[in-house]
């Protein structure tokens, strides 16, 4: 192989690996800020094993992440053979 094919050949080679770590680069930026605009998320478990019941222990959790700047978003009861065991809440910070 000629000089001049080699040198063209390393050329396409290193024009290339730059263009890849461009657009690696750039998505992984942007992957990056997309994250860092997602809301912070929080589910908790309250449980109704707890002796006061799950609502007062809901109401507890409710005004405790209020006060640090969530949300309410979600709450889904646990239950097992028609029992209430539990509830799964969940809040977004605003």
């Amino acid at each position: 192989m000629s000089h001049p094919a080699r040198v063209a050949i390393a050329t396409l080679v290193v024009v290339g690996a730059l263009a890849a770590g461009v657009l690696l680069f750039t998505q992984a930026r942007a992957a990056n800020e997309t994250a860092e605009n997602q809301p912070t998320v929080v589910t908790i478990y309250v449980s109704a094993g707890s002796g006061k019941g799950v609502a007062e222990d809901a109401n507890k959790a409710h005004a405790k992440y209020v006060a640090s700047g969530y949300a309410f978003a979600d709450m889904e009861p646990y239950t097992e053979n028609g029992d209430l065991q539990g509830a799964w809440i969940t809040y977004v910070k605003q």
